[in-house]
């Protein structure tokens, strides 16, 4: 088949239509419609809360107690952006029949079971049994990970729905994202701030960074359609998905830059030279 042939072929397999409106337009959109639903990507969220007590010892109802206030900090946080918070939607992965592992055993093959990954397993189980006896909105399914499933709510609820999470991956979704990850605050000379606040569990008063939310964005068709390409392009060491060898953070969106839809894509092609590999990649990473 002609290299011209194997492109045309994937035309059909990726969105290439441009954006229908401008950022703005799509920004309107949403701000427009004040009553949200938060779709949070509740694995990530699990691994924060376990990651945080990594000092500690594990309690698993502290835990649930600790989930339940980062996912109430949230709500906070968009209301007091003057949106009104009609559901909260924990979406967890839970399958043990992957769609992925059976186009490529591979995936995430790399990934080993340590003793975080017990601990937040075991802390999953005990939140959604919790969540499911209080009436707590919980979705899962048996072949879909957590941010296909927040993909597909995303997809369904429009401008009506916030996106939670601090997955990369989910920056390929349009619409509106709240990443609740604290970062160090830097002053002008890039220097970390340090603030005197009391120890959690010592009870003295201590000096530590300065933290802040990462806060607030938008993605569009046209943003998230650029990340799935640079995403083709770099891989994911995580999930045991090889890229382009040469190819990291900074040189793919150098790749892309200038291009239109169709001559980003033609670009990716002519660096994977092989549309059969191409084509599975872009089965794992697309949501």
């Amino acid at each position: 088949m002609r290299p011209q042939d194997e492109l045309n072929m994937l035309k059909g397999f990726i969105e290439l239509s441009p954006e229908d409106a401008t950022k703005r337009n799509n920004l309107e959109s949403f701000l427009s419609e004040r009553s949200k639903v938060l779709i949070i990507d509740a694995d990530s969220m699990l691994y924060n809360v376990v990651y945080a007590h990594n000092d500690k010892v594990f309690n698993i109802d502290q835990q649930l107690a600790d989930y339940l206030k980062q996912s109430q900090n949230v709500v906070d946080m968009a209301e007091s952006e003057g949106f009104t918070i009609t559901n909260v939607e924990h979406h967890f992965t839970t399958c043990t029949n992957n769609f992925r592992k059976e186009i490529y055993p591979a995936y995430k093959g790399k990934r080993t079971y340590n003793e975080m990954a017990k601990l937040v397993s075991m802390l999953k189980t005990f939140v959604i049994q919790s969540f499911k006896r209080d009436g707590i909105t919980v979705l899962h399914s048996d072949t879909l990970e957590a941010d296909d499933s927040v993909a597909i709510r995303s997809k369904e609820l429009g401008d009506r729905c916030i996106i939670v999470a601090i997955d990369k991956d989910l920056r390929q979704l349009k619409g509106c994202h709240f990443n609740y990850q604290r970062v160090n605050v830097k002053d002008e000379s890039g220097s970390v701030i340090q603030e005197y606040v009391k120890h959690d569990i010592y009870g003295k008063a201590i000096f530590r960074p300065k933290k802040e939310y990462k806060g607030w964005s938008f993605t569009t068709v046209q943003e998230g359609y650029e990340l799935l390409l640079c995403q083709l392009l770099i891989g994911d060491a995580a999930d045991n998905i090889t890229g382009v060898k040469g190819v990291g953070e900074k040189g793919a969106p150098k790749l892309l830059k200038g291009k239109n839809n169709f001559g980003m894509l033609r670009a990716v092609y002519q660096k994977y030279k092989d549309v059969e590999r191409l084509r599975l990649n872009i089965k794992l990473m697309k949501l």
